[in-house]
């Protein structure tokens, strides 16, 4: 895991990392911050999702296996250029029936910087964020040290915390600081109970280091997630960032996503039928050349279904110069749920109308739906466990 995947993954947002599509734009704009803003809500539409399909009905029922299954993957809103300049004012700070107010926002806030010792810092900014994936809000604060949180503004109790003055602090004094993995792991676990959050459901665990330099201080990660019949769920998790010695806290966060827990009705050969079948609607004039499948718990998103119905402008829109304006998404109500990775190679010829050479879907294990997809999932998954 380089530099900007680190970046990426524990700086940008409570809980999704960012898929690589993103990578270009973001790299040529990590430190503009009213650009990252942007680029990480697009980023997020990037994941995608699909057509109900295959094993299906006409009423909003699907059939796997013996059993009934409301379908999940339902009515997606099409929305053009939703980070454009005319569209980014009326995007925040628009209160839904859900949402937490800006009070108890900034209550929970001030809690936060109370509890990780920052309780002398004023917060100067708050806004509400919404985003073209779904629609999660997120409340997002700036203090006068420029240490940015983060709370869902649906369940504050997932959040996340950055305090860059760490950084600044720390630059020189902690880069010879070098401990272990497991004195890492360790440290994380008593700085997870010092703080008041158990870890005892949390089963897998990584850990990692950046490079320190003369403007990075040396600083362990350490992510705990919660696994269920062992496959690992990305959307329940607690990640922390550390400098050793001095054990204080660059990051902190907590992801408490709802898990559906959808039951197993359908096989992997099943999901891989459906896949295909999907494929055929493309036409891309392409070969495939395997085909491979594998258990995991994944987010809604709109990729599959933008890719299926408008192949051409799923993936020139990708393109890092591509005019946000044009940037088309589809909004889906977001479910945390159990399914069937399958992914195509593609045998790519110079006759072949192809972007990538290879595609992601992901198939409801209950309802047989494709309810998202990824261009680069094994680089995805990378991200989010290795």
């Amino acid at each position: 895991m380089d530099e900007l995947d680190k970046k990426l993954y524990h700086d940008m947002h409570i809980d999704v990392p960012i898929p690589d599509k993103c990578k270009i734009t973001i790299k040529e704009s990590l430190y503009n911050e009213e650009k990252i803003k942007r680029v990480y809500y697009r980023s997020l539409t990037r994941i995608a999702l699909t057509i109900f399909m295959t094993l299906l009905l006409t009423t909003g029922i699907v059939y796997a296996s013996t059993k009934v299954y409301e379908k999940i993957f339902t009515n997606p809103e099409k929305v053009v250029g939703f980070y454009s300049d005319n569209n980014s004012e009326k995007n925040l700070n628009q209160i839904t029936d859900t949402t937490i107010s800006r009070e108890t926002a900034l209550n929970e806030m001030s809690k936060l910087l109370k509890k990780f010792s920052h309780e002398n810092e004023k917060i100067e900014t708050i806004e509400l964020f919404n985003n073209s994936e779904n629609y999660q809000l997120i409340w997002e604060a700036k203090t006068n040290k420029n240490n940015s949180i983060l709370i869902n503004a649906d369940d504050k109790t997932s959040f996340n915390v950055v305090f860059n003055s760490i950084i600044d602090e720390n630059t020189q004094k902690a880069n010879n600081n070098i401990i272990t993995e497991e004195e890492a792991i360790n440290t994380a676990k008593n700085l997870c109970k010092k703080y008041g959050y158990e870890i005892s459901d949390y089963t897998y665990i990584r850990a990692y280091t950046n490079t320190s330099s003369e403007t990075t201080p040396y600083i362990w990660y350490v992510d705990f997630f919660k696994e269920y019949e062992g496959v690992v769920n990305p959307f329940q998790r607690i990640n922390i960032g550390f400098i050793p010695q001095t054990n204080e806290i660059y990051v902190f966060g907590i992801c408490n996503a709802e898990f559906d827990n959808n039951p197993i009705e359908i096989t992997s050969e099943q999901a891989k039928e459906i896949v295909l079948k999907e494929e055929e609607k493309i036409n891309a004039g392409y070969k495939i050349e395997s085909i491979n499948s594998e258990l995991c718990i994944v987010s809604t998103n709109d990729n599959a279904y933008l890719r299926v119905n408008d192949y051409e402008q799923y993936y020139k829109q990708g393109n890092a110069t591509y005019p946000v304006e044009n940037i088309i998404e589809y909004r889906v109500d977001r479910h945390i749920r159990r399914v069937y990775v399958v992914t195509i190679n593609y045998d790519i010829t110079e006759n072949s109308n192809t972007y990538n050479k290879s595609f992601s879907y992901f198939v409801d294990t209950a309802t047989g739906e494709i309810i998202g997809g990824d261009d680069n999932y094994e680089l995805t998954e990378k991200l989010m466990f290795k």
